[in-house]
């Protein structure tokens, strides 16, 4: 028998069909974010809620052997702002950029943290990716 404690948990959220916490959130996204030629959301409640938002400014046909790393791209963390471990509706959220393409930094403004509600968030997120 492992004693080891599992990073599975059968009770969190989006276990058997559960819907993520944040999921809300990421219809949100889908609906304000400009149409760019990639865009990737994935949410989850594994070990926390949490948003994984990645973008590319070509279509994926354009990508260096197809590998979205070869593209202009952004990519986008969001998570509970209090650190708390699920997000709760209405609760803050904090936007970071963990990544971005070299090539993106000499022509745009690196995202800077931003915590806020999830509307102004989810506004703020899709005028920088407009622009």
């Amino acid at each position: 028998m492992d004693n080891h404690p599992t990073v599975l948990d059968m009770t969190r959220p989006n276990i058997d069909g559960t819907t993520a916490k944040m999921q809300g959130i990421a219809d949100r996204l889908r609906t304000a974010l400009p149409a760019l030629p990639v865009v990737g959301i994935a949410v989850n409640d594994n070990l926390m809620s949490s948003i994984w938002l990645r973008v590319s400014f070509a279509p994926r046909c354009e990508w260096e052997n197809g590998i979205w790393e070869n593209s202009p791209y952004m990519g986008f963390m969001i998570t509970t702002a209090s650190g708390k471990r699920y997000y709760e509706e209405g609760d803050p959220i904090t936007i970071t950029q963990p990544l971005m393409d070299s090539g993106l930094m000499k022509t745009r403004k690196a995202w800077r943290k931003l915590t806020a509600s999830p509307d102004k968030a989810v506004a703020k997120l899709a005028a920088y990716l407009s622009a």
